[in-house]
């Protein structure tokens, strides 16, 4: 039977691809205010699902911050970021590595689904 080889360029990308980050639970949410409702749906979800305790979740979000939200949001699961401008090399940078490390990206807006 013959061996399936693997080509270069997998193998590149597989060594260069942040396999770690398959061992964290990271839920990355970005929107903007007309996102907010679809937003606290994620929030409400996150917090559910570590209150039931079997996995724990972060949430990340970029666009909005806390005071965007009428109630105050109360978990040390969940960060806000705000607006993160990319010709601003430190959040430029911020940006891509919440990207690189997020396991999931959730939009619940079901416009998008």
């Amino acid at each position: 039977m013959a061996r399936a080889s693997t080509s270069p360029v997998i193998c590149n990308l597989l060594t260069s691809f942040d396999l770690n980050r398959f061992h964290k639970n990271i839920v990355l949410f970005i929107g903007r205010q007309n996102y907010k409702e679809a937003c606290l749906k994620l929030i409400d979800a996150i917090t559910l699902l570590n209150k039931r305790g079997t996995r724990y979740y972060e949430l990340h979000i970029i666009g909005l911050t806390a005071k965007d939200f009428l109630e105050e949001i109360k978990a040390d699961s969940i960060y806000f970021y705000g607006f993160l401008h990319k010709n601003i090399d430190a959040e430029r940078n911020l940006y891509y590595k919440l990207i690189k490390q997020a396991t999931i990206f959730a939009n619940p807006t079901p416009e998008w689904g």
